[in-house]
Formats: structure tokens, sequence, C-alpha cells
């Protein structure tokens, strides 16, 4: 069998559907099977499944088993030379799938490949980022000079390319194919006799840098991680993390627990203590820079609140933290 195919859900019913269209209509030449793992929805997601895509292994979970779990559930059952994890709110555009085995044919270093993800309006996502440092704790993860570029002054004296618009930082038309640290986790396709070397997803890890866990260990074994802009996905982006009744609240702490579990496996125990120091840091400066950068630039208001809360979720996460181990 070529591929197997494996999408985790959430109540994204819809969404999933036009996925599973997507995937049979640009695919019908391939040998594969799909998988999805539903993750306790309360839609009617898995009856959805059942009576539209006989043909798809669905596995329904009594809880929600988190991203890296659910997908390792699939992983075990499937058969495909291929593997590629997709997430629900995706569609295939254009024998993406397709563009993606053969460049990792044609690229053998390339163990792993993400595709270029746009949004419904067209403008290009960010779908790759660079592995944790504590250089990076200060940009969440974006180069200092994109990361400054949201200002425009900083715009100007840097003379960045990067696009922030009133409700998102987008790429520009110019971006090409290139070796990466690692890609997001919407879609990422690599081979079984990668995943059998270096391991499938961490399984301790609820949400959040499970795929530059598994990216870092294809490093280490001497793989390349790729950004494949030749291959394009729709991207609905944030569907499931949206439903929840205080999303940004969740992400934060999802968020820290995860980066602080990957400095803690990969950098160390001394590294971890100055990930804490250094995100307590950095949270209180970038408080007092969105606001005042909420205060200049208007037209970015909605970006600019919403990064501003994310960080205050942050700083009451490490607040919670050092009354919870004062009280034990």
């Amino acid at each position: 069998m070529d591929l197997s195919i494996i999408i985790v859900n959430w109540n994204t019913q819809d969404l999933l559907r036009a996925c599973l269209e997507s995937i049979h209509k640009e695919s019908n030449d391939l040998s594969f099977e799909v998988f999805v793992v539903d993750n306790a929805s309360k839609d009617n997601s898995v009856k959805m499944v059942q009576q539209n895509f006989p043909s798809v292994c669905l596995i329904a979970n009594s809880e929600n088993a988190g991203f890296g779990r659910a997908n390792n559930q699939a992983y075990r059952e499937s058969k495909g030379e291929y593997v590629l994890f997709l997430n629900p709110d995706t569609e295939i555009h254009d024998r993406a799938i397709h563009k993606m085995i053969d460049f990792m044919k044609s690229h053998p270093k390339a163990w792993l490949v993400g595709p270029r993800a746009v949004h419904p309006d067209g403008t290009i996502q960010v779908s790759w980022s660079y592995f944790p440092s504590l250089a990076m704790v200060w940009t969440n993860g974006v180069p200092l000079k994109e990361a400054l570029a949201m200002f425009p002054l900083f715009r100007k004296i840097l003379r960045s390319d990067a696009i922030y618009t009133n409700d998102r930082y987008t790429l520009p038309e110019t971006i090409t194919s290139r070796p990466v640290d690692f890609v997001y986790g919407q879609c990422m396709m690599t081979k079984r006799s990668v995943l059998e070397k270096v391991g499938a997803f961490d399984e301790s890890i609820f949400m959040y840098e499970e795929e530059a866990d598994l990216c870092y260990r294809i490093h280490q074994a001497g793989g390349q991680v790729w950004f494949v802009n030749e291959a394009e996905i729709l991207h609905h982006e944030r569907q499931s993390i949206k439903q929840l009744q205080n999303e940004l609240k969740e992400e934060a702490g999802w968020f820290i627990n995860a980066r602080a579990h990957f400095f803690k496996k990969y950098r160390g125990l001394a590294a971890l203590f100055l990930f804490h120091i250094m995100t307590v840091l950095s949270t209180f400066l970038k408080l007092i820079a969105f606001s005042a950068a909420l205060l200049i630039d208007r037209k970015k208001k909605a970006y600019l609140k919403r990064k501003r809360q994310y960080h205050a979720y942050i700083g009451l996460y490490y607040i919670h933290w050092l009354f919870d181990s004062k009280a034990s």
C-alpha cells in the first residue's frame, strides 16, 4: 500500500467531511487507507463518517486522548509505505499528496515534509518554525527580524517582508521550498521506515510541540525536514481549539507544559530552569510592548489584543503555579 492517511478529529464534523472528500478526489490513483481517530466528539462526527465514508477506518475514543496519542493509535494499525498526519480542518489542493511523495522520492534525505498552507482568502500561513531555544523564548519561535517587523518603525528599518494584518501574520508569495527545523502538525508526511527508526509521537505531550519533538529526533538520526512550497493545502486553522470556552487560557497552559517538556527532554534541567525564568521576564516585556503598540497601531488592533491576552494568561499560569507551590 502506498499511503496511510491519519486524521485526529474533535468536533469538526463539517470540516472533516470536506477534508475526506478532498482526499478521495485528489488521491484516487493511489493505493491508500484513511484512519479517523475521533477524540470523544460531542457533534455527529462519528455518525457522519460511518454513514458517508464506510471505507474509512474509524477509531472512536471515549475520551480526548490528545494529538500525539490519538495519531499513534492509528499509526500502529496502518500499513502504508508513506504516512500522512492530517488535520480535519484541511483540504487537499492540486495533487498536493502526490507532490509531497514525489518530493520525498527525489530528495532521499527529506525524511519528513510539510506543504504550503493557505487561509481561505489565499494568504500563506506560517507552517514551519524553529526548535525551541532560549533565544527564541523572546520571540515565540519567530526570528527577531520578523518579530520586530510587527511594529512599523522596525519594519522600515529592518526592511522585513513579514506581513502582519489585523488578525494574523502571513508569509510573502516569494517563499520557496527549503529545509526547516520542523513543520506544523496540520499536514506532515513521512515514511513508515522513518517512524520505525526514530519512533512515533511522544504520548506524554497532550497538545503542542509534538511535531517539534518528532522532527528533532529525525534531525538527530541524520534526516532532514522540508517545507515543500509546490504542494498546497487549505487550512481553516484553530477550528477545534476555538470551541473551548477559554481557548487562549487552555492554549497558554498547553504551550508552557509542552515547551518545558521539550527543554527538559533535550536541553537538560539547567536549560529548563532558564526557560521558565526567561519566559516570565519576556512575558512581562511583551505585555508592555503589546499594550504600547495598541496605542500606536490601531490597524492591527484585533491581532495585538489577542497577543496581549495570550501573554497575560501565560503570566497568570506562573502566578497560579507560584501560589500552588507555596500551598503545598
